[in-house]
């Protein structure tokens, strides 16, 4: 499954989403997922005319609908950890979203949580009931980089700072 936009999968299952005239979000899978291990792909990130706060709303459904489909185990793959830079209290009298964030995934029995360069570290401690894997890009990026300096794809590259 990936993100909210109708996929195809590789079984020809679809998942239809809609929105209402007042902006809430419904979601069908048109397959039975009952006893399967199911991987969301859901970046919390603003894009596709959408705000950050959607993007969860559009997450937690999905968590919701496919525990409700009665599956075996989910995997949420979140490239793009929303609210990831308020990882602590600033003052008594502000939120730790992060922390609010992660619970709210917690209530909907997510399993395991795969990130990209979580902001802190801490963050991971906040899926304390499941375990949450942050993946480095640094490696990707630093292949990539290098292999555009042996192309010769790269202007200035001894200005170039990794």
């Amino acid at each position: 499954l990936v993100g909210y936009e109708m996929r195809r999968t590789e079984d020809g299952s679809l998942c239809t989403p809609k929105v209402f005239a007042n902006g809430e979000i419904d979601l069908k899978f048109l397959t039975c997922l009952r006893g399967d291990d199911v991987y969301i792909v859901q970046p919390t990130c603003p894009g596709r005319n959408q705000n950050v706060n959607t993007s969860i709303m559009e997450l937690l459904l999905i968590l919701h609908t496919v525990r409700l489909a009665s599956c075996k185990r989910v995997t949420a793959l979140v490239p793009y950890f929303a609210y990831g830079r308020q990882s602590f209290m600033t003052s008594p009298d502000t939120p730790i979203a992060s922390a609010a964030v992660a619970k709210l995934m917690l209530s909907m029995q997510l399993d395991h949580l795969v990130t990209v360069d979580l902001n802190s570290a801490q963050i991971q401690g906040f899926f304390h009931a499941v375990p949450c894997t942050n993946l480095p890009s640094t490696p990707v990026f630093r292949k990539y980089l290098q292999a555009q300096i042996l192309k010769k794809e790269l202007p200035n590259v001894e200005e170039l700072v990794v």
